[in-house]
């Protein structure tokens, strides 16, 4: 987009997380050319505005967005093995994971659509063992779109038998042994150990 510009130095990208009034974190990206002027713009624009920025190169997922799907991947690998989704989400809010986005939402925000549909399909048994994720339409029904089942007018997330039976096929057909007995304390390494060996 600055290329287009006449003025490359003066573009740079701001990042905000959903929802902004509450997410405190606010990426910075540097474009090839943006000036230290703009840049200093920008980081006092995040102070004024009472966000953590932090400046980020123009690479894919920039930083937040980047480790979030290692650790999503690694939660989706958990549920292919026959750990809950719930039980994923309870340990690690227990854990201090209790963000508005969190696999405590991986599984309570995931859709069957839009942009952070196209991120949640199991793709874990694809990378790991070369087979077919499960195709958002497997997930999809009129009344349920999520990992979780919701009723009608409520946002609290329940179990969904169905999604739980998805993983439990896709998972035979890729020959992952189920472990349904994983210890909490395993779950919590896996997922902060997604996180750290990407940041």
């Amino acid at each position: 987009m600055a290329a287009v510009t006449k003025r490359p130095g003066k573009f740079v990208g701001l990042h905000f997380f959903v929802p902004a009034n509450i997410m405190q974190l606010l990426e910075i990206v540097r474009g090839k050319e943006t000036s230290a002027e703009t840049m200093a713009t920008a980081i006092a624009l995040g102070k004024t505005l009472r966000k953590v920025g932090v400046v980020s190169a123009n690479a894919f997922g920039f930083i937040g967005n980047r480790m979030l799907f290692d650790y999503a991947r690694e939660a989706i690998g958990l549920a292919e093995e026959g750990v809950a989704p719930e039980r994923i989400d309870r340990v690690m809010k227990a854990f201090g994971m209790a963000m508005v986005r969190s696999p405590c939402s991986i599984f309570r925000e995931s859709t069957c659509s839009g942009t952070s549909g196209k991120a949640i399909p199991m793709r874990c048994a694809a990378a790991r063992h070369r087979r077919s994720p499960v195709s958002r339409e497997a997930l999809r029904s009129e009344d349920r779109c999520r990992m979780y089942r919701y009723e009608k007018g409520s946002r609290e997330p329940l179990p969904d038998p169905v999604t739980i039976e998805l993983f439990r096929e896709e998972a035979a057909k890729a020959g992952i042994v189920p472990r349904p007995d994983v210890s909490d304390a395993e779950i919590v390494r896996r997922l902060t150990g997604a996180l750290i060996r990407r940041g």
